[in-house]
């Protein structure tokens, strides 16, 4: 389907907008009349704690520094919401917007949360919008973090489901592309207009298309008709282990659960590939793709236990991609499995949600494998993975080799040159595509800045997944590690510049950098390229390392048992039948929130006076300023303790280090051999194709050493 010109309604929240744009060691400047002093005293005098405060526009992040108080005890939805009703005007709620509490939660750390949303409806997740009121177990605040931009009156819908069906089949009608087209349920969320005012929308998908259709429901206006969903890129090391070490007959590689359909599904014959399970899991219901019919609709038709030869042994396939269908179904549904029982566990909800139809029990996710034919008309090829909100599916390509189009090959991948393997044998791009699921349920956007932390948080998601799904990371420094046959991966966290971004863009490292610039917005605002912002500052507080761009340098990480509580503590856990749960909706919130969080946990000593950062808060504020998002003034301001993160030259890689030879974080093929923190030579060189190989990712982690030499591989 082509896209049709129509602005674009759904755009993400400001993204530049909560960028650190003060001085250089303070937080940015506030509006000329905005309550930053008037806040923080009158949080202190209410409280009776010292509280910082850091207000930009109608965004607020406050904590406290000691127990205060005690403001909500019991019933805490009812008690904060009207706590807050005395901070109206300092928080920037508009005159005539109601408070309402939407959800409460609990962190990793332990911390209880209540969203206190500002004009948004009950049903519809907040985005990141309103208030989120941390308290301890006694009821004393801990955080306040607020964002209130746009919103600026009552959102009520003026239409109701069935109203936005007729209005998009109506206006699909009106083009002979599109006309005939059934839609999805349409799913009332919030949107931001071109204006930069938040609406209710109503989405839907197209048929069994990749496109989308919003419609305000406010107005009835159609917003926009054309590509739906996020996309993931990745890559592939090695064929060989595609096709010989990995897949068997029919495809059955991994474990997958089969349950009898007939009389609880749409399908009535045979043993469809769908997880068994109860309303507290997934059905997950696995399709092929299998081209298009006359009238464009794509054809996906549901994967039968007796039918993997079919859809898995695809002749038409290019030699380029021997393999690809071998096991493509099984392997995407037991990840995807896998994956529902993490995210479960983890946040308390499952990937799937109600079927419309009420013909499927419980909770019900799609899955398509092999999309990789082009969309009619539009020449654009389907080899990535990619997640659809409107259709409720994801959808696994098989990779393929991406020339550029000027050799006459159409759009293929948009990295020219690589050959790119299945997207389904990388358990963090599943891990990835799942958290795309529980963020976009959560209200955050794809666009703009939104979308930057949908990409940057589904990246950490991903590895975090696969930690506890293979009790270790292949490559934590790799998204993708075995996606790409040249075995760079899709990005790289531990130094973004040596992967090229999506669409040929540079992969940033750090805010404030030129790779961070997004001249023609392509790409939903270089939202790909922007995330390795978030994902290196996930490496370097985890292993340790040095930002290229800033030349800070984090000796020593925190490991990746606590940073999986610090990441995972960003998405509040929602108590059953609750709401939507909260995520940040900035990345400078995120940054705030989590050394808050660390100061908690890890800071006992600064909080009783002393004048030096545990090493963990060290890791976190020094990782988020190294990548630019925090400021040496937000860090004094949180902690209390100034900022005094190492920098250290590139021809400085033994700075932090105990004596020993490393592997050279710069030149992967060489060594440095360290004594008393500076270089003091080196053990014999690998060829310049060949890499030294470290005992581990951590910083401090030595070169791997067998009679007197470094190890090559």
């Amino acid at each position: 389907m082509k896209k049709l010109s129509f602005s674009v309604g759904l755009v993400g929240l400001g993204f530049l907008a909560a960028a650190c744009s003060g001085g250089d060691g303070e937080p940015a400047p506030l509006p000329t009349g905005a309550g930053t002093a008037t806040l923080a005293a009158k949080l202190e005098a209410d409280l009776g704690v010292p509280v910082y405060v850091d207000q930009q526009g109608r965004r607020t992040f406050a904590m406290t520094r000691g127990e205060g108080r005690v403001v909500a005890a019991t019933d805490r939805s009812t008690a904060v919401s009207t706590w807050l009703e005395a901070y109206r005007s300092e928080l920037g709620v508009a005159p005539g917007v109601t408070l309402r509490p939407s959800a409460e939660a609990t962190d990793a750390m332990g911390l209880r949360h209540v969203l206190v949303t500002a004009g948004i409806p009950d049903d519809v997740a907040s985005g990141g919008l309103g208030v989120d009121v941390t308290l301890d177990e006694a009821g004393h605040v801990a955080s306040i973090s607020g964002d209130l931009e746009g919103m600026d009156r009552e959102l009520v819908p003026a239409l109701s489901k069935e109203e936005a069906s007729k209005r998009m089949l109506a206006h699909l009608a009106t083009s002979p592309e599109t006309a005939g087209l059934d839609v999805t349920a349409p799913e009332l969320r919030l949107g931001t207009r071109d204006d930069g005012k938040v609406d209710l929308v109503y989405e839907s998908g197209i048929g069994s298309t990749m496109d989308a259709i919003v419609v305000s429901a406010t107005d009835g206006t159609v917003l926009s008709v054309g590509d739906g969903g996020l996309h993931a890129f990745a890559e592939a090391k090695s064929v060989r282990n595609y096709i010989d070490g990995t897949f068997s007959a029919k495809g059955h590689t991994l474990n997958v659960g089969y349950e009898l359909t007939e009389g609880n599904t749409v399908h009535d014959d045979k043993y469809s590939l769908i997880r068994a399970g109860d309303s507290n899991t997934t059905r997950i219901v696995t399709y092929g793709h299998k081209g298009f019919s006359e009238d464009k609709t794509a054809i996906t038709l549901p994967i039968l236990k007796d039918s993997f030869q079919e859809f898995d042994a695809d002749g038409s396939k290019e030699q380029a991609y021997l393999g690809a269908g071998k096991g493509a179904a099984v392997d995407a549904h037991h990840w995807i499995s896998a994956a529902d029982s993490w995210y479960s566990r983890t946040f308390g909800e499952p990937l799937g949600r109600p079927d419309p139809s009420g013909k499927v029990r419980g909770n019900v996710l799609n899955i398509v494998v092999h999309r990789n034919d082009a969309k009619p008309n539009d020449g654009a090829s389907r080899y990535e993975a990619t997640y659809v909100p409107g259709a409720n599916a994801i959808y696994f390509g098989d990779g393929g080799i991406g020339k550029p189009t000027s050799e006459g090959t159409g759009a293929t991948l948009p990295f020219p040159g690589r050959t790119a393997h299945p997207f389904v044998i990388a358990p963090d791009v599943t891990g990835h595509e799942a958290g795309h699921i529980i963020l976009a349920r959560r209200g955050l956007q794809a666009y703009g800045e939104a979308g930057v932390i949908h990409e940057g948080l589904s990246d950490v998601l991903g590895k975090l997944f696969e930690l506890a799904e293979l009790k270790r990371i292949q490559r934590p420094d790799l998204v993708g590690y075995e996606m790409f046959e040249d075995g760079r991966g899709l990005r790289n966290l531990a130094r973004p510049s040596r992967v090229d971004g999506a669409f040929g863009y540079k992969a940033a490292d750090a805010m404030g950098t030129a790779a961070y610039e997004c001249p023609d917005n392509r790409d939903k605002g270089c939202v790909h390229s922007r995330a390795t912002v978030i994902g290196h500052a996930f490496y370097l507080m985890t292993f340790g390392g040095r930002n290229e761009s800033t030349g800070i340098l984090i000796p020593k990480g925190v490991g990746l048992e606590i940073a999986t509580s610090l990441w995972t503590a960003l998405l509040p856990k929602p108590p059953a039948g609750a709401p939507a749960g909260y995520v940040p909706p900035t990345i400078e919130m995120i940054a705030k929130r989590q050394l808050a969080h660390a100061l908690r946990i890890y800071g006992s000593s600064v909080l009783a006076g002393k004048a030096e950062l545990p090493y963990q808060v060290a890791a976190v504020a020094c990782a988020w300023e190294a990548v630019g998002v925090l400021k040496p003034g937000h860090v004094l301001g949180i902690t209390g303790v100034p900022s005094l993160c190492l920098r250290a030259s590139s021809s400085q890689s033994c700075v932090g280090r105990p004596d020993g030879t490393y592997c050279d974080p710069e030149h992967p093929y060489s060594n440095v051999t360290c004594r008393n923190g500076g270089i003091a030579g080196a053990l014999p060189q690998c060829a310049t194709n060949m890499r030294c190989v470290s005992a581990g990712f951590d910083y401090q982690d030595k070169a791997v050493v067998r009679d007197g030499a470094v190890v090559c591989e």
